[in-house]
């Protein structure tokens, strides 16, 4: 099952607070491992502190959602001349700036 993954977007989002936290290492070595190209977010990384693994329930919920929508935005909306979306080429510019947000760097 874990080949049809690699046909598919994958992003792995930790709360500083999850207990996920402590081996989410774990789980996005695994995934590589079994060839999923995949996008790691840690919301620490991104200004987001202190989330817990239930982040609908979070106040700032709706700035961990606007990172969702960012990452999902750039996954869709890649160009034309990008066929690999999850590629070293091009989505891997991107970066996140303090605000959460995803700017492309290109």
């Amino acid at each position: 099952m874990l080949p049809n993954l690699a046909k598919v977007p994958v992003l792995i989002l930790t709360g500083e607070a999850s207990y996920h936290a402590a081996y989410d290492h774990c789980t996005v070595k695994y995934l590589q491992q079994a060839g999923i190209r995949l996008t790691w977010i840690k919301l620490v990384d991104v200004g987001l502190r202190g989330n817990g693994h239930m982040m609908m329930l979070e106040k700032n919920n709706a700035d961990i959602a606007a990172v969702m929508a960012d990452w999902l935005d750039k996954i869709f909306a890649a160009p034309a001349n990008c066929p690999d979306l999850r590629g070293s080429g091009c989505l891997a510019s991107s970066q996140a700036t303090s605000s959460g947000r995803f700017t492309n760097t290109r």
